[in-house]
């Protein structure tokens, strides 16, 4: 598995999360940006009742945290090879850049999966995650 493989996963987190979580509609079936997903499931997410999104915070940060810590894994396994990549000119300052800005997005993500957030705070923490990514990829 790349880096690659392992960011799309995340992405497609939220297409899982929205089809599991919400059995009402078949969303099997339904195409959608990871964006897309993402606003469907945060949306759904609110119009259920209290203990609802209780049970879905604790489902939501096991899959979450399943895919960040994959994510955490390769770019720390990439860090560990700077030195081979530095000689073959592939790990310059434009990757180095991009492997921060990711290594600091996943980690934001994995404080506040591993913190007592309240679901406003869960939102507003994954909003500002989204629109980092939306600028990196």
């Amino acid at each position: 598995m790349d880096l690659k493989f392992q960011i799309s996963w995340y992405v497609e987190t939220w297409a899982r999360l929205c089809s599991v979580a919400f059995k009402d509609e078949d969303y099997r079936q339904e195409k959608h940006t990871w964006i897309e997903w993402y606003e469907i499931t945060k949306s759904k997410f609110a119009e259920c009742d209290d203990n609802r999104q209780a049970e879905l915070m604790q489902f939501f940060t096991e899959q979450l945290m399943d895919s960040i810590e994959g994510i955490e894994k390769f770019l720390k396994q990439i860090d560990s090879q700077q030195y081979i990549l530095n000689i073959n000119g592939i790990y310059d300052e434009g990757l180095r850049k991009i492997l921060g800005d990711y290594s600091f997005e996943f980690y934001a993500a994995k404080l506040t999966l591993g913190r007592e957030y309240d679901k406003a705070d869960f939102w507003k923490s994954f909003d500002a995650i989204k629109q980092d990514l939306i600028n990196y990829i």
